[in-house]
């Protein structure tokens, strides 16, 4: 009897022991990020075959005074290459009320004009400075592409005669900078 309980309790620490291992082994399937930087940086959903729904993560810009634009992007993919329409959300925190308009320039040839912008909510913020929210989408052919290539863009906002340009912040540099890579290496779909 004193055997078979030792052997009972080896066997039920061997089996807790391999499902934790292989737990903590095992990639999530719908996180291809889950063991690297992408993690941190995008969040992937499985929706149905061959389609699926990306989050990245909020990425910041800003200008030597602290005016920023925190930016995040949602998409979904699908199997046959179209069009696909990226909902984009940011948050503004500038010294200006009242804005006219911002383009996002990829690069200095190529901008995006944001569609449908919409305002969701504006407020005061600390120290004489304005927190804008806002939607808006656009559409592209290659999403992973057109965000990562912010590494070297700028967002530009327009008040009255003022135009503040915003270039990505060090830590969203090196995130924009593992998109690049990533859409480069084929790791989406």
């Amino acid at each position: 009897m004193i055997k078979f309980m030792t052997m009972l309790k080896k066997v039920i620490a061997t089996s807790i022991l391999s499902f934790f291992l292989i737990a903590c082994l095992t990639p999530n399937s719908y996180e291809k990020g889950s063991r690297t930087l992408g993690s941190s940086i995008f969040e992937e959903y499985f929706i149905e075959k061959g389609r699926t729904q990306y989050f990245i993560k909020p990425l910041t810009f800003a200008d030597q005074d602290n005016n920023k634009i925190i930016v995040d992007f949602t998409f979904r993919t699908t199997p046959v290459l179209t069009s696909v329409i990226v909902a984009s959300n940011f948050s503004i925190i500038c010294s200006e009320n009242n804005l006219d308009s911002m383009v996002v320039f990829l690069n200095s040839k190529e901008k995006i004009i944001l569609d449908s912008v919409e305002l969701f909510y504006k407020k005061p913020y600390k120290k004489n400075k304005y927190f804008h929210r806002y939607g808006s989408k656009f559409s592209t052919i290659q999403p992973f592409v057109d965000i990562s290539e912010l590494v070297n863009g700028n967002f530009q906002i327009k008040s009255g005669n003022k135009i503040y340009i915003l270039i990505p912040t060090k830590k969203s540099k090196k995130k924009l900078a593992h998109l690049v890579n990533m859409a480069k290496d084929g790791n989406f779909n």
